[in-house]
């Protein structure tokens, strides 16, 4: 069996940005003006790195990068600095750590 560099580093990845973004979050409440951090999912998006698991995605969940990148770039205009430390996805939902 053949593993994928990225299927060993996403998890460490995605560890380490969630650290970082908690941590910048914390970090800007010390002073002001307050600004908001905030860690993004971009969603089922089609790539060539999504490509191996694309067919687990139904096909109206699989987005272009286009519209991916135009859900995301909304969000931020959106976000408070309450939110800051959150993880929301491309559509402004939050999600889990």
């Amino acid at each position: 069996m053949i593993i994928a560099w990225w299927m060993v580093q996403l998890p460490r990845f995605k560890s380490g940005t969630q650290q970082v973004s908690k941590t910048l979050a914390i970090e800007s409440r010390r002073t002001p003006p307050s600004i908001a951090v905030i860690a993004l999912h971009p969603g089922a998006t089609y790539t060539f790195l999504s490509r191996p698991s694309q067919r687990n995605v139904p096909r109206e969940q699989l987005f272009s990068p286009a519209k991916t990148l135009g859900c995301m770039l909304n969000i931020p205009d959106a976000v408070k600095p309450e939110q800051s430390g959150q993880f929301l996805a491309f559509d402004g939902e939050r999600l889990p750590w």
